[in-house]
């Protein structure tokens, strides 16, 4: 039996094209699995599967470097940029192991499947290579099936500073919004600069601040979604009075 709750349902109608929009909270990653479509060809792609990392794909094992001891020093006062430094500087050594078990062997599985998947991250990139090297320890490779940014389809991309900004954030099929920049804003400028036309977008993150904020941008850019809400990890409540408070 499917175990997730429906918590919310848009239809966007438009004379090309029907685009429908839905969060749901799961309780495993496999319980997006019906929503999932390969690759049907060099222009059509099937599913974008949007992965968060951090109490998603997997979380630290010390307290120091957990997501949650960002949010517990923002609620103690402490300035979100200031606490996300000293949080990044834990980064460098700091094991992590998969929020699930199977997180590792069910990627590989979506990935042989021929699904695109990318990283979508609150960090900066700046901790593109920890973040590597955190994914390959417990067994992950985000690049396998990631799409490719374009050089840039014309000249103009190639000159546009924006562009030039979002392909350094896109390092080994993980794209890093930073705290500073809105998720759904990033993936849709991404989403922009492909080649491949996508079915729909999948997206798992363990907040649904993330998952509202891509929603409104596939709203918008009339791209089918899925937002799955996956709480798997208990995470520190916190006030979010600052825009910069969460990862």
């Amino acid at each position: 039996m499917l175990l997730f709750v429906v918590t919310s349902v848009v239809c966007i109608m438009s004379a090309a094209s029907l685009a429908t929009s839905t969060v749901l909270t799961v309780k495993s990653v496999t319980d997006v699995e019906q929503f999932l479509l390969p690759k049907v060809s060099d222009v059509l792609g099937g599913t974008l599967l949007v992965l968060d990392i951090d109490n998603t794909i997997y979380q630290a094992q010390k307290e120091e470097g957990h997501a949650n001891s960002f949010y517990e020093q923002v609620n103690d006062g402490i300035h979100p940029e200031d606490a996300y430094r000293a949080w990044e500087q834990a980064q460098e050594h700091c094991a992590v192991v998969p929020v699930e078990e199977i997180m590792a062997a069910w990627i590989h599985r979506q990935q042989t499947a021929a699904v695109a998947i990318i990283g979508l991250t609150s960090r900066d990139s700046a901790l593109a290579d920890a973040t590597i090297r955190q994914l390959t320890s417990i067994g992950v490779d985000l690049s396998a099936t990631a799409p490719v940014l374009p050089l840039g389809a014309s000249g103009e991309d190639e000159e546009d500073a924006q562009y030039d900004a979002l392909r350094r954030m896109y390092i080994s099929g993980v794209l890093y919004a930073s705290i500073y920049k809105d998720k759904g804003a990033v993936l849709a400028e991404f989403l922009h600069h492909q080649p491949m036309r996508y079915h729909n977008v999948v997206m798992v993150d363990d907040l649904k601040k993330n998952l509202r904020s891509v929603d409104d941008a596939m709203h918008r850019a009339q791209i089918p979604f899925v937002g799955a809400h996956y709480p798997l990890v208990a995470t520190t409540q916190h006030t979010a009075a600052h825009p910069n408070s969460e990862l």
